[in-house]
């Protein structure tokens, strides 16, 4: 560019100011987009296409084992076998056997103790054994959503 100092006009160098005029504005309703196609390598399809039946197969494994898991039984027995509690899925409790022999009505704190104790006991055992089962097929990885 070059200051004419007499007009304080800007004027340009005269091959820029030719090619300026060359140029034609295309309204922007008449622009067409150029399409352009990326395709991923093969080698990328295949990756995620694996990727994708390793996860369905893992989900439906894990799905079987929370079945599998939901109708689990685990007993626990305390007080040398005078309190026996059995629990299915790890949160219901199907039964509680007590042996008539440590009923005192004197104590009634010591039953209660130990069932809760037989209690406690079946359901963290039911807790261990899902642990397990999710183990074998996570790897140990821990994925959200499926801690027990």
């Amino acid at each position: 560019m070059v200051l004419n100092h007499s007009t304080h006009e800007t004027l340009l160098f005269p091959p820029v100011h030719r090619w300026l005029e060359t140029l034609t504005l295309t309204p922007a309703s008449k622009i067409k987009p150029v399409a352009t196609t990326h395709t991923p390598e093969p080698s990328h399809l295949m990756m995620n296409r694996n990727m994708l039946k390793q996860a369905q197969q893992m989900q439906k494994k894990i799905q079987e084992v929370q079945e599998e898991i939901a109708q689990a039984t685990t007993e626990a027995s305390v007080g040398g076998g005078a309190v026996k509690a059995v629990v299915v899925g790890g949160s219901r409790v199907e039964s509680i056997e007590i042996d008539p022999d440590v009923v005192d009505p004197e104590d009634v704190e010591m039953l209660q103790d130990l069932v809760a104790a037989a209690v406690n006991q079946a359901i963290d055992q039911s807790q261990e054994l899902a642990a397990e089962k999710m183990k074998a097929i996570t790897g140990g990885l821990n994925i959200p959503g499926l801690s027990f």
